[in-house]
């Protein structure tokens, strides 16, 4: 997996998004099981739908979580410099600029949406970042992305009490701190809410967070 990253990486984005759409598709013509669990989710989430609207948005998801895969090897491989480039527009810099300068810490919370991976590298480059993150599945694929995430010299650390005590120091410092909220906490650290008529095991980290933290 490793040595195909790279190898995805000497390819443009734009061929890359063609590639993660074309396999994004076949996943949903086949009966995979990422097929069936984006079908699954849709149904619950969405019932009132039509069954056409459904499937088209079965296939979307498929073909968006695919692209992701695809764009993430140029993302993790590509130089500092490259990425940036990738960046056309931003919302809301001025306020995370004007905190770090008062020497006030900073959190931003970013959900698995869009290219959440450009975005946390992106947002290393406005100052000191500690930013949370759940290991890989496959271990050698850890060395590779958290190079990608960390080159412009943020510091990543793993969902655990560690991490999340490197998060409460990283605050302390007046540091930016990242995390992606619909991560799934441990038994005993979240809290159920309802989500699309469903309910949603979800973290309580960044709530404690604002509470316990202040700032001169």
């Amino acid at each position: 997996m490793h040595l195909i990253l790279k190898l995805l990486s000497l390819f443009p984005l734009r061929l890359l998004h063609a590639m993660g759409a074309a396999t994004g598709w076949m996943a949903y013509l086949l009966p995979t099981k990422q097929r069936h669990r984006a079908r699954d989710n849709i149904t619950t989430c969405f019932a009132e739908l039509p069954e056409k609207e459904q499937r088209e948005m079965v296939a979307q998801t498929l073909a968006e979580t695919s692209k992701f895969f695809f764009e993430a090897a140029a993302l993790w491989n590509w130089p500092g410099a490259r990425v940036m480039g990738l960046v056309v527009e931003v919302s809301g810099e001025q306020w995370v600029r004007q905190a770090v300068s008062a020497g006030k810490g900073v959190i931003i919370v970013m959900p698995h949406l869009g290219s959440w991976e450009l975005t946390t590298i992106y947002c290393s480059s406005l100052g000191p970042m500690t930013t949370l993150y759940k290991p890989p599945k496959n271990p050698s694929l850890e060395s590779m992305i958290l190079a990608g995430r960390q080159r412009l010299g943020a510091r990543f650390v793993p969902t655990d009490s560690n991490g999340v005590r490197a998060i409460y120091k990283g605050l302390e410092r007046r540091e930016i701190v990242g995390i992606l909220p619909d991560q799934y906490p441990k038994p005993g650290s979240g809290t159920h809410v309802p989500f699309f008529g469903q309910s949603a095991y979800t973290m309580t980290l960044v709530g404690r967070l604002v509470q316990k933290t202040s700032y001169n």
